[in-house]
């Protein structure tokens, strides 16, 4: 008879989420894109020490698609944004060959990510959904700077210097691309405006060894929340 139960649950259940949809994202209309625009904060590293977490944002425009005709409850979303990561090191040397050893250094990489995900979009009423995507996102490296109080280990009685600028001389140890994989959460009110909270894993080395100018490679590792808000 316990089994009997448990059969029937489990056919309930399977049966509700298989009879609701993403109608809270699209309204149940023939409508099958939706665009708009997104912006979010970023929390990332290098993902080893001596690097530490660093605070950053994300901002560009999104697209949601449609995809119910050929997964029941199902959606695609991309976007294409400006993305500030990096990393933060109380300590870092950072130029081998000068022997330069950097205090509370900042690192900052700039680039143009676009995200693509697969969603399972869960209907709580007429006006909230509930959200889980997860899927790869591909980035170009635009930039990069940095910030830091430095010492020349080599010369005894140097004073801290601070220095900041932008990290054209570092350019060998940053990879221009990087690949990952994020999974994201989130809930999308009234058809219009979305929140996510996701976290990102980096495939590629952001940071190599080529010329030793930093303590060691690292992948790109992010925390972000994000607000997008779709035009009707």
């Amino acid at each position: 008879m316990k089994k009997l139960f448990a059969s029937i649950a489990a056919l309930v259940f399977a049966a509700t989420v298989t009879t609701a949809s993403a109608q809270a994202i699209f309204n149940g209309s023939n409508e099958h894109m939706r665009f708009g625009i997104q912006l979010g904060m970023n929390v990332s590293s290098f993902g080893h020490d001596p690097y530490g977490w660093l605070a950053g944002w994300n901002v560009g425009a999104t697209a949601l698609y449609n995809s119910e005709d050929f997964i029941p409850n199902s959606y695609l979303r991309g976007s294409v944004l400006y993305s500030r990561k990096g990393a933060s090191a109380s300590e870092d040397i950072f130029d081998i060959s000068k022997g330069y050893k950097a205090h509370d250094a900042i690192y900052h990489l700039h680039y143009l990510e676009v995200p693509v995900r697969f969603g399972y979009a869960y209907e709580m009423n007429d006006d909230l959904c509930l959200m889980v995507e997860t899927g790869p996102y591909f980035a170009f490296r635009r930039g990069a700077s940095f910030r830091a109080e430095c010492t020349n280990r080599d010369v005894p009685g140097v004073e801290d210097n601070r220095i900041s600028g932008r990290m054209h001389k570092y350019y060998d140890d940053l990879r221009r691309f990087d690949v990952g994989w994020g999974v994201h959460v989130g809930a999308i009110y009234m058809e219009k405006y979305q929140i996510t909270v996701g976290y990102d894993w980096g495939l590629c080395d952001a940071v190599t060894k080529k010329k030793n100018y930093f303590s060691g490679t690292g992948k790109n590792l992010n925390l972000s929340i994000n607000l997008a808000v779709y035009f009707d």
